[in-house]
């Protein structure tokens, strides 16, 4: 199997990954809002890790020996989008239980190329 095949195959995998439901959430408005914001604390943190376990597939696939400047803008447009799509439904689910969520953009570095990826926070006022 040639390396773009390989290539072509993890990024469609990584997708299908990102379009499984993670998290489902009830409709259970009785709860304390306390509870509910924690609930979606937690749900953020998967989606996180989720995002960090995706960041470092792109960095490997980056980094694998013959990566062409090609193959790099695929890997890191696939991240980006997968990244962003995954990041805005935990947004809209928490906006659904009245808790705000937002972006907080890190740095990375793939393939030699600054890239700015979207982790989420719930903020504290």
């Amino acid at each position: 199997m040639n390396k773009k095949k390989i290539i072509s195959i993890l990024l469609v995998l990584t997708f299908l990954m990102t379009i499984m439901p993670m998290v489902s959430f009830a409709d259970d408005y009785d709860e304390d809002f306390e509870d509910v914001v924690e609930r979606v604390k937690e749900d953020v943190a998967r989606t996180n890790e989720s995002i960090a376990r995706k960041v470092k597939f792109a960095q490997f696939l980056a980094d694998l020996p013959g990566t062409s400047e090609k193959d790099l803008d695929l890997i890191i447009d696939v991240l980006v989008k997968v990244t962003d799509r995954e990041a805005q439904a935990m947004i809209d689910r928490a906006a659904k239980l009245g808790v705000v969520v937002e972006c907080q953009y890190d740095l990375y570095i793939i393939g030699g190329r600054e890239v700015w990826i979207d982790p989420l926070v719930v903020p504290t006022w």
